[in-house]
């Protein structure tokens, strides 16, 4: 992904923004610098055709899935009691964002969340797992790679680096929580939990190498110090 991104200073999807009432069709961009949305030009142009921009340091977060891109930015909304304003843009169905992706993530780096399950190399180990979540959970799969963690299923999908992840945790064979970087409204200090009820049991050596691999003691300083060099 990181080569597809060196490929390329920009990348531009095809995007919708829906309003309250309609909705206009544009484009996303995403450059060095941070992100933006222009309003594609109408055959009767509007007094004031849409466009954002958002700088990496204005962005909040954003979530990339395979039907749409959300900006979650530090702007209060009133009219929400002060919560953070949320823009979302619908993408075109089939779209390749194997460049956004790497853009984005090289970044916003753990502000990014890739609502996506990347392909490429084997896993080491796949289980079949539920995500559990309030009343409802969502069946699939959790795979460990050299690079991370995906879990996949048919209305849930996610890819963490080994730097989204925060820490492992595990109260039996069947069952197994990640805590990510990705932010979370109801957690204190922002931290989103996801947790999985395995139909098959991990192996103590399949959990040990999960566990070392995300709270090896470089993990906490890792951004800081790649950003020093």
């Amino acid at each position: 992904m990181l080569a597809a991104w060196a490929q390329a200073e920009t990348v531009t999807l095809a995007a919708r923004h829906d309003h309250r009432r309609g909705s206009c069709a544009g484009s996303i961009t995403i450059t060095a610098e941070g992100i933006e949305y222009r309003e594609a030009p109408r055959d009767k142009p509007r007094k004031k055709p849409h466009r954002f921009a958002w700088s990496w340091a204005d962005t909040q977060q954003a979530t990339l899935s395979a039907k749409e891109l959300t900006v979650l930015t530090y702007e209060d909304r009133w009219m929400k009691l002060g919560a953070d304003r949320e823009m979302q843009f619908a993408l075109s169905p089939g779209t390749d964002l194997a460049a956004a992706t790497a853009a984005l993530r090289e970044g916003l780096g753990r502000k990014f969340v890739a609502a996506l399950a990347a392909t490429g190399t084997a896993p080491l180990w796949t289980l079949p797992a539920k995500h559990l979540s309030g009343f409802r959970g969502t069946a699939g799969a959790i795979e460990m790679r050299s690079g991370g963690i995906i879990f996949r299923s048919p209305t849930l999908a996610r890819t963490w680096t080994w730097d989204d992840l925060e820490n492992v945790s595990s109260a039996g064979p069947y069952e197994l929580t990640l805590t990510t970087f990705e932010r979370s409204r109801i957690h204190y200090g922002g931290r989103r939990d996801f947790t999985f009820q395995l139909r098959e049991p991990i192996t103590p050596a399949q959990l040990d190498h999960l566990w070392r691999r995300v709270t090896r003691p470089s993990h906490i300083l890792n951004e800081f110090t790649t950003k020093e060099n």
